[in-house]
């Protein structure tokens, strides 16, 4: 008992134990020590409130009793020799600090192989918990995440970060097998707070975009259009997280009702509408969260007026709100919007008559297209003009 006290008074130091009862590897401090069928290891051996515990194993034992020693072999405590690994691998192992580890219960899986980690952080430790982690996610991902959360302080901040995108992602497709895509956007943004990028995340992406498709653009104002038209999906404020913009057609065959640019954002956990802005387009013929100035994104919006006309807005969040940026650009005929010079920035165009051709139609004479560029003030740049192709 002497020889034991010494031993779990020297500084700790880590090993690799594998216990096959468990069905996993985990690692335990050199210097623990077997009694019996049981592995102590030394914070717990040294913990006076297992006292009892320990002096309860010595006086049960019938056989030697072994430590763990700094070079990974076992010595006897009886004799101070070192004994043959085959000695130790022959001995069915029962328990750890206390639990039986024949126990297939997650948590306490779970709460071993964190012990061993906050002895050393290596692959091999964080492998087997992030396994461990991984395979009950697809069974229990409540458990799996508040699990994970809890090791959250002594995993490497990478190691972590990989797997709770993955817990995230096994939930939020669970979700979208239900079809509660609003609900598996919500479980991937939740990832932005511990510094996650997900901004490019495809599975994002999708599960937003199914949310807009099934959930936010009224389909029934839209005849035969191709919806996703109506709405797009991106970064506008750069926190992390993605926007939905709307296009809301409004139709009455009694009244005019002027349509809106609806953005939707994440906030307090969850994805409502954040701000509106009517618009003079009665339908839309494309819509682009993009980069619209250095760091300033936009909403880009190309609608149709009437039977052909086109019309043009850019709308940037400012004070709070989703605010037009530009005066709108009206045109004979809708236009793109594209990047033209590759600078990363979108540019707005308008279509018009050529005014030098004598023909007065508008559907045969010939067209200038002309493309500006947001100033990053309130007005517009030409960037370049022509006759359209």
């Amino acid at each position: 008992m002497n020889n034991i006290k010494k031993i779990l008074a020297m500084s700790l130091i880590v090993a690799q134990l594998s216990i096959p009862a468990l069905a996993v590897n985990f690692t335990v401090p050199e210097f623990s020590i077997l009694i019996g069928s049981s592995v102590y290891e030394l914070q717990y051996a040294n913990d006076s409130k297992n006292a009892s515990a320990i002096s309860e194993a010595l006086a049960n034992s019938e056989g030697d009793i072994y430590i763990q020693t700094s070079k990974g072999t076992w010595i006897s405590n009886s004799t101070g020799l070192a004994v043959a690994k085959s000695l130790i691998d022959n001995i069915t192992i029962t328990s750890f600090n206390g639990k039986a580890i024949e126990s297939t219960d997650f948590e306490d899986k779970a709460a071993m192989l964190m012990g061993s980690i906050k002895y050393k952080v290596n692959d091999a430790n964080s492998i087997a918990f992030i396994g461990l982690i991984q395979s009950e996610s697809k069974i229990n991902n409540v458990k799996a995440e508040n699990a994970l959360l809890l090791a959250k302080g002594i995993l490497n901040d990478d190691i972590f970060k990989k797997s709770y995108l993955e817990v995230k992602s096994d939930k939020a497709a669970t979700l979208i097998a239900d079809k509660k895509y609003k609900q598996a956007a919500e479980a991937y943004a939740t990832c932005v707070k511990y510094g996650i990028n997900i901004v490019n995340n495809t599975g994002y992406i999708n599960a937003l975009s199914k949310y807009a498709d099934s959930e936010l653009v009224k389909k029934t104002n839209l005849n035969e259009e191709d919806i996703t038209n109506y709405y797009s999906v991106g970064d506008i404020d750069n926190d992390g997280t993605l926007e939905v913009a709307v296009f809301e057609r409004n139709f009455s065959s009694e009244k005019y009702i002027p349509s809106n640019i609806q953005l939707f954002k994440y906030t307090n956990g969850e994805y409502s509408l954040f701000s509106k802005v009517q618009t003079k387009a009665e339908r839309c013929n494309s819509i682009n969260i993009s980069k619209a100035k250095d760091d300033i994104n936009g909403v880009f919006v190309s609608g149709i007026m009437g039977m052909h006309s086109g019309v043009q807005s850019l709308y940037i969040i400012k004070d709070g709100k989703l605010t037009p940026a530009i005066d709108d650009i009206y045109s004979l005929y809708p236009s793109k919007i594209k990047d033209i010079d590759g600078d990363g920035l979108l540019e707005l165009s308008s279509l018009e008559r050529d005014p030098k051709d004598p023909d007065s139609s508008d559907a045969t004479s010939s067209k200038i297209l002309t493309w500006y560029k947001w100033n990053g003030a309130s007005g517009l740049t030409t960037v370049e003009s022509g006759k359209a192709k």
